[in-house]
């Protein structure tokens, strides 16, 4: 019976390491994964011509509490709109419905803004950022390298008949659902991106329903990563906040410009990594005893203290490029 203990307690023993070694090994792989980047699209060079948002990703804010203790919210225009996808109008075929007027200087907008919130130099500044990003940015395409195409739709409201999901969804999850499907019926229907290429993106901005929504397609989201756009929206938080919208749309086009080409725009979240290591103290204690196990946790904490100021030291370099 004592040996039969004796094997129970080894057996607990393994169950509980190998417990812990799946439980750290996954906190690392947490960690790790959201710094990791796709090479897929790194090669890359992405004009709007009719292509499908396939295995599309995106992220979305909605900014709806940020303003509560602005009072109500104050528009620029007297009179709104509520859009179906279908009426939504497209800039590259009807730029003074969406507040453009081509000139010689820039004979087609890659913006629409139907009710007039940002004013002509807005336009003409995120225009500017627009082609930057498809001058600036390469991906192959079946057709050759192209650049990645970037296009803003900005409106009062979506019409309640173009509200998406279902009885049990609440309020923020409903927008959420709107936002992506807007965004990828407007993507297609103004052809953002090569065909066969996936490389298009399109920014939304829908004022009265507060919500602010980046769709990818398939392969602009290899570089513009779902942590991507979630980090982008937090970062405009303070512009929605101040319902400053050209400072909003041009801070995150700066961002996915940067995304696009390449740089990882996501901090390491060195939090998370501490907190990972704290894991693996804890249930490495089973498997190799309190003393071996605090001796691994600080040599991973020093080794992490020393690679820091390296790790600040490459970003600093990489911000100034």
């Amino acid at each position: 019976q004592g040996s039969g203990r004796d094997s129970d307690q080894l057996l607990s023993k393994d169950l509980s390491c190998m417990f812990g070694t799946i439980v750290a090994a996954a906190a690392f792989f947490t960690v790790a994964a959201r710094d990791v980047t796709s090479d897929a699209g790194s090669q890359a060079k992405a004009i709007m011509i009719n292509t499908t948002w396939a295995d599309s990703g995106g992220g979305g804010l909605e900014f709806q509490a940020l303003w509560e203790s602005y009072g109500p919210l104050t528009s620029m225009v007297s009179k709104s709109s509520d859009w179906t996808y279908e009426g939504y109008p497209d800039p590259t075929k009807e730029p003074l419905r969406c507040g453009m007027e081509p000139t010689a200087a820039t004979p087609m907008w890659w913006i629409c803004d139907p009710a007039g919130y940002m004013t002509q130099e807005d336009h003409l500044k995120i225009q500017r950022v627009l082609v930057h990003i498809w001058d600036s940015t390469t991906i192959q395409c079946p057709e050759g390298d192209k650049g990645y195409q970037v296009a803003v739709a900005i409106m009062d409201h979506w019409a309640t008949n173009e509200y998406q999901g279902s009885w049990f969804d609440d309020e923020s999850d409903k927008k959420k659902k709107t936002a992506a499907y807007f965004a990828e019926q407007i993507g297609n229907r103004w052809g953002i991106g090569n065909a066969g290429c996936g490389n298009g993106v399109l920014v939304l901005l829908s004022i009265k329903d507060r919500y602010f929504y980046i769709k990818t397609a398939r392969a602009s989201r290899q570089l513009l990563t779902d942590d991507a756009t979630d980090y982008i929206t937090t970062e405009i938080k303070g512009s929605l906040h101040q319902q400053k919208w050209a400072e909003a749309i041009l801070t995150a086009l700066g961002f996915a410009m940067e995304a696009l080409q390449g740089q990882d725009i996501v901090p390491v979240d060195y939090m998370s990594l501490g907190f990972a290591c704290l894991i693996a103290f804890v249930v490495c204690v089973p498997c190799i005893g309190y003393g071996s196990a605090l001796v691994a946790s600080l040599g991973s904490m020093l080794l992490l203290l020393i690679t820091l100021p390296f790790v600040l030291i490459l970003d600093a370099c990489v911000a100034m490029k």
